[in-house]
């Protein structure tokens, strides 16, 4: 199973995923983007273990879940043209399955704080 959310406008609107997303046992493929008013990430996201690519594009997230950390299976990891993402969780650490994550124009990220 796979979501794409794709905002045409860039409109504002989108402030968070809906929770019952967490709920999707078997979602693979978790894609959003062009959402600029997208502030956060559920916390729950972690609880999506069956999730195994989780792209992320163009919206104003700050930070990612520290819960991101229990997504045994994700191999893609893609973050990218956010301009307010500050610092990764130490719990990306723990992302065995976790191929190299793609995490590109983050000009508000620091070097520092990479995992």
């Amino acid at each position: 199973m796979t979501i794409y959310h794709k905002d045409h406008q860039k409109h504002k609107t989108v402030k968070t995923l809906p929770g019952t997303v967490c709920n999707l046992r078997e979602l693979e493929v978790l894609s959003v983007g062009h959402s600029r008013g997208l502030e956060a990430l559920l916390v729950e996201l972690g609880n999506i273990e069956s999730l195994k690519e989780l792209n992320v594009h163009d919206v104003i997230v700050s930070k990612l879940p520290d819960s991101i950390g229990c997504l045994i299976n994700l191999v893609k990891l893609r973050f990218t043209d956010n301009k307010n993402l500050e610092t990764l969780p130490h719990t990306m650490r723990t992302m065995r399955s976790l191929k190299t994550p793609d995490i590109d124009d983050c000009s508000n990220l620091e070097p520092s704080r990479l995992v």
